[in-house]
């Protein structure tokens, strides 16, 4: 059950006010008129999730599981963003620039964890580097050990492969046609090799916000008018029917761009267009069968982090955000990331236009233990979120 429109509204500018230190934010008075008898929206079982990586080798430390039991996260995606396209999971390997995996978390470890978690697993599998078959084996052998995982995506970021006139290329992708057309018409051999495996699983495909990159003008125009296609359209007008979810990923800022005003409250206000558009064109293309929104990555900034990602910002921006999404439909959002390595690149970090006076930053929900870190598996604040 959630408050209405006006308290959700009031929430996070109050917030971001004393962030921001705001001399108005004290002599300011608001009214705030709760109706707790109003259902905007209801929860699935698993509303709130975290996204875990091969690469983790903290993970499983004792009292893990039980931080994030405390915490409530229902869902874990592995094996962890692009990662998902360059691994191989019965070797428990990856291929390309970036080959470490843990050998204390690969896929039967963090099975045991999840279940230690009270958590159940969303699995990433690979498209960039694999095939429907090695897919499908993953998908059986789960069923096989009654993991009970239900929700399966193919692919991670699989805009990012070049397709797009980008200055980075980050996702790989081995396929000879990297359009979102060929990533569709690719996908449906993969859903029907996984749903052979196992009939009961959800299977999701890679979509984009409408009106944030690199979502197109439509088919044929593109960004420019440089005839790209529209990667919804061309992706759900293939998949539509087949599908169970749609994934998509939300980071507000380019890094050095950051703004605690623009995170906590304009961002905020942004996410029930973000969602009622990316419903039109379910509608559209996948018409009464069914298809969820799942936000499998959600962070502020993409890149190089600012000393905002690790003060209380981003426990607020987590918990505002989160609710704003569940209660326009969202299945569950899922935070980028349990643990990564600590940041000191960005120029943002010395800013007067953000809280805090960490000299880093990290997209980490726990600590690394990096130099500047406190001692690993310290939770930072947006845990707290």
């Amino acid at each position: 059950m959630r408050a209405p429109a006006t308290l959700r509204r009031v929430l996070p500018t109050a917030l971001a006010l004393t962030l921001l230190g705001a001399s108005a934010a004290s002599a300011a008075t608001a009214t705030v008129t709760v109706n707790a008898l109003t259902t905007v929206a209801t929860l699935s079982p698993a509303p709130y999730g975290l996204n875990t990586a091969v690469w983790d080798d903290h993970l499983t430390d004792a009292g893990n599981a039980g931080l994030l039991q405390a915490a409530g996260f229902g869902l874990m995606r592995f094996p962890g963003g692009t990662t998902g396209d360059q691994y191989h999971w019965q070797t428990n390997t990856r291929v390309g620039a970036s080959t470490y995996t843990s050998p204390k978390n690969d896929f039967a470890d963090f099975l045991t964890f999840c279940t230690s978690a009270g958590g159940k697993p969303l699995i990433t599998v690979n498209y960039g580097t694999g095939t429907p078959t090695e897919a499908a084996a993953w998908v059986a052998a789960a069923k096989a050990a009654n993991a009970g995982i239900v929700y399966w995506e193919i692919g991670n970021e699989q805009y990012g492969n070049g397709y797009y006139p980008v200055a980075n290329v980050w996702e790989p992708d081995n396929h000879s046609d990297h359009s979102p057309s060929a990533y569709a018409t690719n996908c449906m051999a993969y859903v029907s090799a996984m749903k052979a495996a196992d009939p009961s699983i959800k299977v999701g495909v890679v979509a984009t916000i409408p009106t944030i990159w690199p979502d197109q003008a439509g088919t044929g125009t593109g960004a420019g008018g440089n005839g790209l296609e529209n990667w919804n359209d061309a992706v759900l007008s293939t998949v539509g029917s087949h599908i169970d979810f749609v994934s998509i990923h939300r980071y507000v800022f380019e890094p050095g761009t950051e703004s605690d005003a623009a995170l906590l409250i304009t961002e905020i206000g942004k996410v029930q267009s973000y969602t009622s558009q990316l419903k039109a064109k379910i509608a559209q293309w996948c018409g009464s069968h069914p298809v969820e929104i799942m936000v499998t990555e959600s962070n502020s900034v993409w890149g190089a982090c600012s000393k905002q990602t690790i003060g209380p910002q981003a426990a607020v921006y987590y918990a505002c955000s989160g609710l704003e999404w569940l209660a326009r439909g969202a299945t569950a959002v899922t935070w980028w990331v349990a643990r990564q390595s600590q940041d000191t690149g960005s120029t943002m970090n010395g800013s007067s236009g953000i809280y805090g006076s960490a000299s880093y930053g990290t997209l980490s929900m726990f600590s690394d233990g990096g130099s500047l870190e406190p001692a690993v598996n310290t939770p930072y604040p947006a845990y707290q979120g």
